[in-house]
């Protein structure tokens, strides 16, 4: 144990890998706390009450909860802007280098994919007795609260990622690489348990790690970004998957919880193993280059 705390935290280089993981915690919670203030006043404007009652009514409603998320990938973003401008860190080390085009192709195709991902996942389910399709009575409340979703889902996407995959992940470098997936998969898998059952941690380990591999075979965050944008908002506000209580197109019911976090968990599966034979690939024509004396970009 003492061995591994001074690999984390103070190694003979003095490269603190712990304190940035601890950083990158501080700065998500930070950014969600100081986006409650603009978010809070915006939507109570005409309605001020308790501080507390402020809250809960910004955040038990779809157009407050974008407010909320929207502020806070500004603040995340400033953040790290400032910490970049600093010199503290890169936007490569980040994985949110790249020019415009290919942002937006990295992005897109990462949307596609996640889209493509939870369907199939709810076809499967729906195919196999385990779920059933329902239309939802939401009218033009639901509408809001789909478009308000691509925010929300937005801001938890661009968070979640920029921390674990992003500066965690992005700590370890090439050396590092098998560390920094498993430490940024475990992490990711604990900090969702406190709104998740304990059955959820097959596929939050498994999701870790797909979109870790994300992350280093498109050399990037833009990729997982879309794909974790797409997975929450087609599951949670187009298809409603299991989730009653809020406003979405469709509604998805799941009989068990289990199976549906199996079903999840083997198609992250199949996207991590698909990856890594990427990956391997990628490694050997680099070596391949290398050996040869050319130079790769």
């Amino acid at each position: 144990m003492r061995k591994v705390l001074m690999f984390l935290f103070k190694n003979e280089t003095g490269y603190r890998i712990g304190w940035k993981i601890l950083m990158g915690f501080l700065l998500m919670i930070v950014s969600m706390i100081i986006s409650l203030v603009p978010s809070v006043l915006i939507y109570n404007f005409n309605h001020f009450t308790s501080i507390l009652e402020m809250i809960n009514l910004t955040m038990g409603s779809s157009i407050g909860n974008a407010l909320q998320q929207g502020f806070a990938m500004l603040v995340l973003w400033g953040a790290y802007y400032g910490l970049v401008r600093k010199g503290k860190i890169s936007w490569k080390q980040l994985g949110l280098d790249g020019s415009l085009p290919v942002v937006l192709k990295k992005f897109s195709g990462g949307f596609l994919t996640g889209t493509v991902f939870i369907i199939v996942e709810i076809a499967w389910l729906c195919l196999s007795g385990y779920s059933k399709v329902s239309g939802y009575a939401g009218g033009k409340d639901a509408v809001i609260a789909v478009l308000c979703g691509l925010v929300i889902y937005a801001g938890v996407a661009f968070s979640e990622e920029i921390t674990f995959r992003g500066l965690m992940q992005g700590q370890f470098g090439e050396g590092k690489t098998a560390v920094g997936i498993v430490v940024t998969t475990i992490l990711f898998a604990v900090i969702h348990l406190h709104n998740h059952s304990v059955f959820s941690l097959i596929y939050l380990l498994a999701g870790g790690l797909a979109f870790s591999m994300m992350r280093i075979v498109t050399k990037g965050l833009w990729f997982p970004i879309g794909f974790h944008m797409a997975w929450d908002w087609v599951e949670l506000s187009v298809f409603g998957l299991a989730a009653e209580n809020t406003k979405h197109w469709l509604y998805v019911s799941l009989e068990k919880e289990m199976a549906g976090n199996l079903v999840c968990a083997f198609l992250c599966f199949v996207i991590a193993g698909t990856l890594l034979l990427i990956y391997r690939k990628q490694r050997s024509a680099k070596q391949g280059v290398d050996k040869n004396g050319y130079h790769m970009n």
